[in-house]
């Protein structure tokens, strides 16, 4: 072959390769109707369907039907694989509701329909590491046994559900709402679980003449609340995973996770109380909300002995309570009759989290974890807390044992060579849910221009940062120059603790230095080292707006427009160095735990926005 034919070969079989690509991708496109009585439009992958009607001669009387449908199928030639792929979701919802004036002073709103969901998932994949004929894409043209991947899933709801809502004379609202659902994804006994509701809010103001230039609005309110949630498909019975054949041979192995067979739906109850007040003709105004919440049965893998043969096993384990309170204050601090206006709303909120118990006489769940540092749940203390190793210090079983005295409770214990010592019991390190977050936005207009500025951040929580840990470790940080400000080891670290024989390091009588590549290396497995307070506060969004001449957007056929200059991400002050403690780890219950986080971006945009 000639210099550059192979080249030119395998330019040709990536272009051949990128155009079966481009053609085996199908996605299927439906319709969807919706108007009075019924009405069409398109959507990519999205079918709906739906009509509605009312009763002869009982205009009251609404009888609706929707049947919507969302579909996804593609086939894909990739990087020695043949994939296909078919992920469908279908709903289909009959409801008949009424509304009717009962009383010149009761008004009825009540509803009750049925819904059955179906979700189906197939994923099929061959693959191969080697082809006879280069360029040549083909599952026959393989050069060796083929790798094969085959999954299907399927869960199916079945619903019937109603709602009844009265209210008197406008001031005094009583609703009433109940599901049941029969989930495929249960046991057939536990199969059923109802979730009912009942909410009622009272406009004081206006049921007893209270209005005045001072008090413009009041309402209280209350609700209660159950929830019930099933599960993925496929939790109630083990089954055997098919391997690659050895030889002729099949190969099926045990999986490490126990499934049950008597699971029960989860259960979130809940309360609330609140008051919206609005006073100085709506100038100033809070709303404010005190909530329980109770889950129960929370269906979670949890760990068990090895010698019975699995690593875990699905539950129902444990009981969680959330109870807090929220608070949103809206005021206008500046009103002049020239059209400029200040308005501001403030948001506060804090929750308590607290694990009440989990199953049985177990202690601890482990939820997931880093570098030996556990997310976990444990009984008496709040959801997601963080359990490793810390530093030793001087504490009350160490003044028994004479290794330090009372005087040095709280200090640092150091080894002989000035290096902190690790705890080498495990213990509670911190947590990742904050103790409250809020945020604070102004918005200033003055004509057809508008500035809005957007503060927001949490105080508490915790952080692990396995990007300083390791940074820190390997001596890449700005932190590590501590102690070779003139060369390597020069002036070196002396750290503040007790050592050995009791004496205090760092009082500038008999001081141990330490050479700092030996000091950092030595955070090596003591996790305390790289969990940070997560408070943050942002300066979240700014954004100046313009609004168009009215004028001028209705010669060009449009009823409104604007453009607006915005910014996103512009400030953060925190006390986590080299990272946003804003991380999110994945889409789960485990977070508080960061690596190798990319900076967050600044951002600045340009919009321009019209209305029809």
């Amino acid at each position: 072959m000639l210099a550059g034919e192979g080249e030119l070969a395998d330019a040709e079989a990536r272009a051949r390769a990128e155009e079966i690509r481009d053609q085996s991708r199908k996605f299927w496109t439906g319709v969807a109707f919706a108007a009075p009585l019924f009405a069409l439009s398109m959507a990519r992958d999205f079918m709906l369907l739906g009509m509605w009607a009312h009763a002869p001669g009982m205009s009251w009387l609404m009888f609706a039907l929707a049947t919507p449908v969302q579909l996804y199928v593609g086939s894909d030639y990739y990087v020695g694989a043949w994939k296909s792929l078919r992920n469908r979701a279908a709903n289909m919802d009959v409801l008949v509701a009424a509304t009717r004036q009962l009383t010149s002073d009761i008004l009825l709103d009540a509803a009750a329909g049925a819904n059955t969901r179906l979700n189906e998932f197939q994923f099929g994949e061959v693959s191969t590491h080697a082809l006879t004929v280069p360029g040549v894409f083909s599952i026959d043209n393989t050069a060796e046994p083929m790798g094969s991947q085959d999954t299907y899933s399927q869960k199916q709801v079945r619903s019937v559900y109603g709602s009844v809502s009265l209210n008197y004379r406008g001031w005094l609202n009583l609703d009433l709402t109940g599901r049941n659902d029969w989930s495929s994804t249960l046991p057939e006994n536990n199969r059923s679980f109802f979730y009912p509701s009942i909410s009622s809010a009272f406009v004081f103001t206006d049921a007893f003449g209270l209005t005045s230039d001072l008090l413009s609005s009041g309402k209280v309110r209350a609700s209660w609340t159950r929830v019930g949630n099933d599960t993925d498909p496929y939790q109630l019975v083990s089954t055997l995973a098919a391997q690659t054949p050895y030889g002729a041979a099949p190969m099926f192995t045990v999986p490490n996770q126990l499934y049950n067979a008597s699971l029960r739906p989860e259960e979130v109850t809940s309360w609330e109380v609140g008051t919206d007040l609005g006073f100085l003709n709506e100038r100033l105004g809070f709303v404010l909300t005190y909530y329980n919440s109770t889950t129960r049965n929370l269906i979670m893998p949890v760990n068990i002995s090895g010698t019975s043969g699995y690593t875990s096993q699905i539950m129902n384990a444990g009981e969680v309570l959330n109870k807090g309170v929220e608070l949103l204050l809206r005021t206008t601090p500046l009103r002049q009759d020239n059209g400029f206006r200040w308005d501001m709303t403030l948001n506060w909120s804090k929750n308590d989290n607290e694990v009440v118990e989990l199953y049985g006489d177990l202690q601890n769940l482990v939820l997931g974890g880093m570098w030996s540092l556990n997310i976990e749940a444990r009984p008496g203390e709040p959801y997601g807390v963080m359990f490793g190793n810390g530093y030793l210090r001087c504490g009350n079983d160490l003044i028994t044992a004479g290794s330090c005295s009372s005087a040095q409770k709280g200090m640092l214990m150091l080894d002989s060579r000035g290096r902190p010592r690790i705890d080498p019991v495990r213990r509670i390190l911190g947590k990742y849910t904050p103790d409250w977050n809020g945020g604070i936005q102004n918005r200033f207009s003055y004509g057809p221009l508008d500035l809005n500025l957007l503060f927001d951040g949490q105080w508490g929580g915790n952080v692990f940062s396995v990007t300083n840990w390791f940074g820190t470790q390997a001596g890449v940080l700005e932190r590590t120059l501590r102690g070779r400000e003139k060369d390597i080891c020069d002036p070196g670290i002396v750290e503040d603790g007790v050592l050995p024989d009791g004496s205090v390091n760092g009082d500038g009588v008999s001081d141990v230095n330490v050479c700092p590549q030996d000091y950092f290396h030595y955070w090596w497995n003591n996790q305390e080292a790289g969990v940070y307070d997560a408070s943050y506060l942002k300066f979240r969004e700014a954004r100046l707006s313009w609004r168009l001449p009215d004028s001028f957007m209705e010669r060009m056929g449009f009823s409104g427009g604007e453009v607006s200059l915005i910014g996103r991400n512009l400030f953060l002050w925190t006390k986590t160095p080299n990272i946003d403690p804003e991380t999110a780890y994945d889409a789960s219950n485990v977070q508080g735990l960061e690596s190798g986080q990319f900076p967050t971006a600044r951002s600045f945009g340009f919009s321009f926005t019209i209305r029809p």
